[in-house]
């Protein structure tokens, strides 16, 4: 919802621990790849062991960040939820440099 609301793609990081986690999504005009893992000052660590939820631009140029309150998850679909976006370099730049892999999209 956020990334063609904001007309972007983008790069997520949710809690993907459950049954039904979504895979990165590929087929629209703004893609939505998940991050796999993350280093932050030396402590790498994968998605399923960080319940945080925000997401980042993939385009440098257009330097979004947004801070949600929910997961990737086909159960999270009957909540409700909330996503705040700010477009700030610096911020984008501290969050992108805590990227290690992200989920490339599934060849069918």
């Amino acid at each position: 919802m956020v990334a063609p609301e904001m007309k972007t793609s983008l790069f997520t990081e949710t809690w993907m621990n459950g049954p039904n986690d979504f895979d990165s999504e590929c087929s629209s005009k703004y893609t939505v790849n998940n991050i796999e893992s993350l280093n932050v000052d030396g402590n790498q660590f994968k998605n399923s062991k960080d319940h945080s939820k925000w997401a980042i631009s993939v385009d440098e140029k257009e330097p979004l960040l947004c801070i949600g309150d929910i997961n990737r998850q086909k159960s999270q679909m009957k909540r409700g939820g909330g996503t705040v976006c700010i477009l700030n370099d610096r911020l984008w730049g501290l969050y992108n440099k805590t990227i290690v892999n992200v989920q490339p999209c599934q060849i069918n």
